[in-house]
């Protein structure tokens, strides 16, 4: 998991986007900068059966509160007594695209539970009859999809790279670029730095902070094409509070690693009684 590691490099980042933030209000009306999602908005969000009941509310729960917030990438404690705690989320690819959820396939590789269960699908063939299958499974996984119940505004903190411009991402690119604190490093290779979230996290914080914002939609830093994208929701941590309250369940589906190591997604029986109930109130 991304950890704050440089709080130099944390500290320069959460400087000079909130800087941007406030010495450009008229730029931020740029729609490739501040986005506009309408109400019903499809959003994902997986949970380890590890962790989990199970439950959707549970899913919409930021689990932990600020100062144990040390693992997430664009949120969390500055270390010092700040931060923000966010709700992760991953959106649709557009148009007809296969969405991506780059971040279940990195984690699921690394949650293998001894206690190994038990999952049971509906395999289909053509001109047959579906079969139950009972596999035995070393990991589960659960995927939600919730839609949004209002409309919502964003910024877009996307990685510039060709195809995708992220105008304010490169305005705070070249104020970073070559100072000291980046230890040689470009912004490109901070953002998506395999464990250190220094930079991500200061940039995250800044704008989740700012209230003309209900969401920071990024670039998965484990998506190979730079495709996969992920909003992040700011919404108070901790066991004792309550799940976020503006999404609605539609449905569950389970992603699971087989005994052998290999990956798989079912709509499993179980989530089928599961999304009925949600489904019929």
């Amino acid at each position: 998991m991304p950890t704050l590691q440089n709080y130099d490099v944390y500290k320069r980042a959460f400087d000079v986007t909130y800087d941007l933030l406030s010495g450009a209000p008229a730029e931020l009306l740029n729609p490739e900068i501040t986005l506009k999602f309408p109400k019903g908005t499809p959003m994902y969000r997986y949970s380890s059966k590890k962790i989990s009941d199970g439950g959707e509310s549970n899913a919409r729960k930021v689990w932990r509160a600020l100062p144990s917030d040390t693992e997430n990438r664009w949120s969390g404690t500055d270390s010092k007594g700040g931060g923000v705690t966010g709700l992760y989320l991953a959106l649709e690819a557009a148009g007809a695209l296969h969405t991506e959820f780059a971040e279940l396939v990195h984690y699921q590789e690394n949650e293998a539970n001894p206690d190994t269960t038990v999952i049971a699908y509906q395999q289909y063939a053509a001109g047959g009859n579906p079969e139950l299958v009972f596999s035995p499974v070393n990991a589960v996984f659960f995927m939600w999809l919730f839609f949004h119940e209002k409309p919502l505004t964003g910024i877009n903190l996307d990685v510039p790279h060709p195809g995708n411009s992220s105008p304010f991402m490169q305005r705070v690119f070249m104020k970073l670029a070559g100072h000291s604190s980046l230890g040689g490093k470009t912004p490109t290779q901070w953002y998506l730095h395999e464990s250190d979230a220094s930079l991500c996290r200061g940039i995250g914080n800044a704008c989740l902070a700012d209230h003309r914002f209900d969401f920071i939609r990024v670039t998965s830093a484990r998506s190979a094409d730079l495709s996969a994208k992920n909003i992040v929701i700011p919404h108070v941590g901790g066991p004792a509070t309550e799940p976020y309250a503006h999404l609605t369940c539609h449905g569950r589906s389970s992603f699971f690693l087989n005994r052998d190591g290999t990956m798989d997604a079912q709509t499993s029986e179980d989530d089928k009684l599961y999304s009925g109930r949600v489904l019929l109130g």
